[in-house]
């Protein structure tokens, strides 16, 4: 039993009493071969002492509560928010989903109690999206950790910290002083889940001057494939008062320089010629603007062709300010040109100085939003500003830029309709998911996610597989990680099933001969949720059924990614894994023979080695780890030391003193 350091008590606890909870003891049975009724049951005496710690009203107590499988940690904790709510007294238990992009659970315990004045208990989960998250990203979550101490007092509340065992065991060796702060610690037993399929959506493309239909997916960021998103709960930023710009922002716009600076370039020197020709004239304004935006459509051609050096990078960007420049206040030209010089700016993001310029691809179509009354050209601009605010939400402030996103999205549809223009009108829809996904991620994420749903859904009708089969498979695979991530809130099974139908269509045109690395991506995708599915029924035949079927999902994603050169999507570790995870489960089917058995946790093993060695420099090593002593103790259990001494002859030699400790 660990011994708890000792509650900062608002109040004496009476001689003799028990100051802290005591921590339940996990097991090495996996919870895999029991049903969730009897883990709810294994795990009840723990579950009953948390409910007994938050509901003595001490102050200022931070309690850890630990689970490595997923769906049971959110089963239990909405049942803790219903049994507190349900006390006598009855207590508030706030839910919060740890921001995985600035996680920093003070800051976002302080938002809260600043808008909705009361000081509840706050349970903060999402730990275990860090592990996706860079390496500055965990320290720097480990290190508001390390400070937590100086502004927790002050917030006057307790804190319910859920995580799984690989965060547990970082937190105590690199944050020590949150350690010593802690109260009490609660491990329930669990295995652990597979990672999430990839769930990021296709990040939205901005629209030249011409609006064109989003990009398919295989031309975009690898890392940002897939999309789900719900409608907002708040009211529309209005665009009057969201989108004004400032003088200042005006004057960033253009750089004054009334000369184009001498580069040597054959096909645009005679260009530059004619402009210092111009210049030593003292031609109008409007010619001059004109000359400058013929230079700069050459530089943005050469772009747009592969030519994505620095140089030509500045040189476009310098020569479109020079458009501004000279361009007559009254030309209607200018919206365009505002756009154009955005779309720069939210290219160049893309490889340099990212917030730097999605700022200034901001601030230029907010102005140009001033600039037109046009509704295919306002809509061209509202598409392609929430694009710039949704990728700005990567790097800052991530749930007040995907609002103004989703808000430019709708204002988009609102000059965008399906009839006049329904490749468009679709397009933008994917995006608003794509928007209403990533916001779910930060908060009020089971009504972000029906939005994300309703938003994909809706474009779907307006995509053909016959014409337009990619896109069509993209939105379907959008669509099933949708109800896949809705169905870890309400009705899983409901859910799932959904999920499933969804992947399949995909994959009715994501073929591993059409589009590969998608195949793959969907592949995985299915298998997790497959997975899911299985552990949601109680049904022995159906849960085989629903296990193999992940197997086999899994198998494919492996065997297509295994022979492509390309960068994939998805984590193939991951995968690796979760197709371990897969099998040993198949493995303690008591319908399997003694054989089959014995396979099944011989391919277990090897995947979880697989993702091992695939890990060795990731957080996610010890996940693998775990895994592997979990087969481990389970084919000792199934054959004896026979089997354990052939399944120690496939381990690396390596690995051997680390594992033979924990054995």
């Amino acid at each position: 039993m660990r011994i708890l350091n000792r509650p900062d008590l608002d109040r004496p606890i009476p001689k003799g009493s028990i100051s802290v909870i005591c921590v339940a003891l996990m097991i090495a049975l996996p919870v895999a071969e029991i049903p969730f009724r009897r883990v709810l049951g294994l795990n009840q005496q723990t579950y009953q002492r948390l409910k007994l710690a938050l509901g003595l009203q001490l102050r200022r107590q931070v309690f850890v509560a630990v689970c490595d499988d997923l769906v049971l940690r959110d089963r239990l904790a909405a049942q803790l928010q219903t049994d507190l709510a349900a006390g006598d007294p009855p207590m508030r238990l706030v839910t919060l989903r740890l921001n995985a992009t600035q996680p920093n659970p003070i800051a976002q315990m302080s938002d809260w109690i600043e808008q909705a004045r009361e000081r509840p208990i706050f349970q903060i989960v999402g730990v275990e999206q860090l592990t996706r998250q860079p390496a500055a990203v965990q320290r720097q979550f480990l290190t508001n950790l390390q400070t937590f101490d100086r502004a927790f007092g002050s917030l006057e509340c307790n804190l319910l910290l859920w995580m799984p065992q690989p965060w547990f065991r970082s937190i105590r060796q690199s944050a020590p002083d949150f350690w010593q702060l802690h109260t009490g610690v609660f491990e329930f037993v669990g295995d652990p889940t597979p990672l999430q399929p990839v769930v990021e959506p296709i990040r939205p493309i901005a629209e030249r001057s011409e609006p064109n239909l989003d990009t398919p997916e295989s031309d975009f960021d690898p890392e940002a494939i897939f999309v789900t998103a719900p409608l907002p709960d708040r009211k529309l930023i209005e665009p009057a008062a969201a989108l004004m710009p400032t003088e200042d922002r005006s004057s960033k716009i253009a750089i004054l320089p009334t000369k184009q600076r001498q580069i040597v370039d054959p096909i645009a020197q005679p260009l530059i010629d004619r402009i210092e020709q111009l210049h030593q004239q003292q031609a109008p304004a409007e010619t001059l603007s004109e000359a400058y935006r013929s230079l700069a459509n050459l530089y943005r051609d050469r772009i747009d062709q592969g030519d994505a050096s620095d140089k030509t990078w500045q040189r476009s960007i310098e020569t479109y300010e020079q458009v501004l420049v000279w361009l007559p206040e009254t030309a209607p030209q200018w919206a365009d040109v505002l756009n154009d010089l955005g779309n720069l700016h939210w290219g160049r993001s893309r490889s340099s100085d990212p917030v730097f310029h999605l700022q200034q691809a901001i601030e230029l179509y907010e102005l140009a939003l001033y600039k037109t009354d046009q509704p295919q050209t306002l809509a061209m601009l509202q598409n392609n500003l929430g694009a710039a605010y949704a990728d700005l939400a990567r790097y800052e402030n991530p749930a007040e830029a995907l609002q103004n996103a989703i808000a430019a999205y709708q204002q988009a549809l609102q000059n965008r309709s399906s009839q006049s223009d329904p490749q468009r009108y679709a397009s933008t829809q994917n995006n608003l998911g794509t928007a209403h996904w990533n916001l779910a991620q930060h908060q009020q994420p089971l009504e972000n996610l029906r939005g994300a749903i309703a938003a994909y859904s809706e474009a779907l009708h307006f995509y053909r597989p016959e014409q337009d089969s990619l896109n069509y498979a993209m939105i379907q695979n959008n669509l099933g990680t949708a109800y896949w991530n809705i169905a870890q809130y309400e009705r899983p099974q409901d859910w799932l099933r959904l999920a499933l139908s969804s992947y399949a269509q995909a994959l009715r045109y994501r073929t591993a001969t059409a589009a590969p690395a998608a195949f793959a991506a969907t592949q995985s995708n299915l298998g997790t949720a497959c997975w899911h599915l299985a552990n949601c029924t109680d049904d022995p035949e159906m849960q085989r059924s629903y296990l193999q079927r992940a197997v086999a999902a899994y198998e494919a994603a492996i065997d297509t990614a295994s022979q492509l050169d390309s960068a994939l999507s998805f984590d193939i570790f991951a995968t690796q894994n979760n197709l371990g995870l897969a099998y040993h489960q198949l493995a303690i089917d008591p319908q399997e023979t003694a054989d089959d058995r014995s396979a099944q946790l011989e391919r277990s093993l090897h995947h979880h080695l697989q993702a091992l060695q695939g890990w060795q420099t990731s957080p996610l090593r010890q996940t693998a780890l775990d895994s592997v002593l979990q087969t481990m103790r389970a084919i000792y259990e199934q054959g004896g030391i026979f089997a354990t001494n052939q399944a120690f002859a496939k381990i690396p030699a390596n690995l051997l003193p680390e594992l033979l400790p924990q054995l």
